[in-house]
């Protein structure tokens, strides 16, 4: 008699993501970055892309299965990335300034960057994805989630008591001025920007983070009055903004 094998049910959620892969492969995949794929495949930093788990108008992070479990793997689009969203900081960077005129030049750079920010912030003790290695386009992290799936941002997440939201918001708060007062501001933080895990947040897309930067001052600003803002629409947590920005900026 015949045994017919069982075959796992995949989660609604994973079954979307794997469809969207099929959907945008062949648009990110130019030749290039085809081979720096294919180079970090060889060296043995992961086996294959899974699905995508993010994506934005620079880049796309996938999920791809390593020797050691999952790694997050983001890969910056050449011809299509929102140079425009991007140029603000491009602006303020004599070195990405110069390369303004060659995008792909100009994303290798910021992959670069990316990847010595989050070694940076990491050496913190600030939790970030954990950088792996970077290849011209392409930038391998730390996966950040539980089981298959990645935890959700930060705008998703659910939280049972208002005393939860209090705790992620004072986690935040605190990364944000112990960025500062170490030189870093992550220049582009919101609900979009942070990962909410079960052992607190998580900073992602820190590839326009500032490192002793003039105008750091107004970037983290910035940081404070998005991250006080959302707590404040979402979760009608009483926040002074003032005195949020003076302790991120170590006056309190």
């Amino acid at each position: 008699m015949s045994r017919k094998q069982s075959k796992r049910k995949l989660p609604e959620r994973e079954v979307k993501l794997l469809k969207e892969k099929e959907k945008i492969e062949d648009y990110v995949f130019d030749r290039a970055t085809t081979h720096a794929l294919g180079n970090l495949i060889k060296k043995g930093y992961f086996h294959k892309l899974d699905y995508p788990i993010a994506t934005g108008k620079e880049a796309y992070v996938f999920r791809a299965s390593g020797p050691r479990g999952y790694v997050a793997v983001k890969i910056y689009k050449i011809e299509t990335a929102a140079f425009n969203e991007m140029r603000r900081y491009i602006e303020m960077d004599p070195h990405l300034k110069k390369l303004v005129k060659n995008k792909r030049k100009l994303l290798y750079a910021w992959a670069s960057k990316e990847f010595r920010n989050l070694q940076e912030i990491d050496a913190l003790g600030i939790r970030v994805p954990k950088p792996i290695v970077h290849a011209k386009n392409v930038l391998v992290m730390e996966f950040i989630g539980e089981g298959d799936l990645p935890f959700p941002i930060l705008k998703d997440a659910k939280f049972g008591e208002e005393c939860m939201a209090l705790e992620f918001y004072e986690v935040i708060l605190h990364y944000i001025r112990k960025m500062y007062l170490n030189g870093i501001v992550h220049a582009d933080l919101s609900e979009y920007n942070v990962l909410a895990t079960h052992d607190g947040p998580v900073l992602i897309d820190v590839g326009q983070s500032f490192i002793d930067h003039p105008q750091a001052h107004d970037f983290l600003k910035k940081d404070v009055e998005n991250t006080v803002g959302f707590f404040k629409s979402k979760y009608k947590l009483k926040i002074n903004l003032e005195g949020a920005i003076k302790y991120a900026l170590g006056k309190e």
